[in-house]
């Protein structure tokens, strides 16, 4: 990590949310000379990538995308939001069966959620010299409603495509 600075750079913390390489994988946030402020690990064999804050319900929060990432490079998982206690108050799921991708999440000023799915469909692709059980991605949105339950400690997320 670099942490000269610069007058071409904006004052603040810097997120990331490292997945490959040596040490333990997850979303992190540093201050401006480089030290981890927070880090949540997350469980060997997934990643986490979009490490954000956005607004809910007026206040905000951190989210980001948590699961596999195949060979392909598109995303299976769900996607993580936390308040600005680092305490977890939801989770997007993308429904109807399918994963969310790691590479679009939006909550938007109705609190609801715009994020992207890859469905991927079993091909064969060997008139072209591929292989014969390959799996080619589709991309879709799905649009998610942002619920919690009265303790606000737990989401859940009813997903529609728009």
């Amino acid at each position: 990590m670099i942490t000269a600075r610069s007058p071409q750079t904006a004052p603040g913390d810097l997120f990331s949310a490292p997945y490959s390489g040596p040490g333990q994988s997850g979303p992190m946030i540093f201050d401006e000379t480089g030290n981890v402020v927070w880090f949540d690990p997350v469980p060997s064999g997934d990643a986490a990538s979009n490490l954000q804050v956005q607004q809910l319900d007026g206040k905000p929060v951190l989210t980001w995308w948590q699961g596999y990432i195949p060979p392909q490079g598109f995303g299976e998982g769900e996607e993580v939001i936390l308040n600005s206690d680092y305490q977890q108050v939801g989770r997007v799921y993308a429904g109807n069966g399918l994963k969310a991708d790691l590479h679009d999440f939006h909550i938007t000023p109705q609190d609801t959620a715009v994020l992207s799915v890859f469905d991927p469909i079993d091909c064969n692709l060997s008139s072209v010299g591929g292989p014969t059980a390959a799996r080619s991605p589709t991309a879709s949105s799905r649009k998610s409603t942002c619920a919690r339950d009265s303790s606000g400690a737990s989401g859940t997320a009813s997903t529609t495509s728009p």
